[in-house]
């Protein structure tokens, strides 16, 4: 007997819709280069996104009996850029543009009981989006550039 469960689509669409909402807002400030606050970043850029893992198969699972959280990850392939890149720059520029696109989120869906932050990380920008009854979903991005034929992953220092 299995202790984990699938989850219906219905329920699991809410929150990775949040966190699609999160990264084209973050991309289109990374595309005109300045973000929900006005910040300036060094650079601008394109970049596909692509839900990966067991969530890119419709295979989402928890506890049975329980209300855990939704555990989505994603790919996002620089495309792009208007200068040369470091991958301090290329960190930094996407660390802010996802912070600020979090508080757009928050401030967007507030009224709706959904809150959404970063939480630090090394590898990866997690995103965490709260909602309404409490429960806490994250999002792990990592970002990739293409340096011939392979991908790399950028790391935050």
């Amino acid at each position: 007997m299995s202790i984990y469960e699938f989850i219906p689509k219905e329920e699991y669409t809410e929150p990775r819709e949040c966190f699609e909402y999160i990264i084209k807002t973050a991309q289109r400030f990374l595309k005109n280069g300045v973000t929900y606050y006005g910040r300036e970043l060094s650079n601008r850029y394109t970049f596909t996104f692509h839900l990966i893992g067991s969530a890119a198969v419709k295979f989402v699972t928890r506890r049975k009996g329980t209300n855990d959280t939704f555990d989505f990850d994603y790919d996002l392939e620089i495309q792009r850029y208007s200068l040369p890149i470091n991958e301090f720059d290329v960190q930094n520029d996407f660390h802010t543009a996802f912070s600020d696109a979090c508080n757009n989120f928050t401030d967007e869906y507030a009224n709706e009981g959904f809150k959404a932050y970063l939480k630090e990380k090394k590898r990866v920008i997690t995103v965490v989006v709260k909602s309404y009854n409490r429960t806490t979903h994250f999002a792990d991005i990592a970002i990739l550039n293409r340096e011939g034929e392979h991908l790399k992953i950028l790391v935050r220092e």
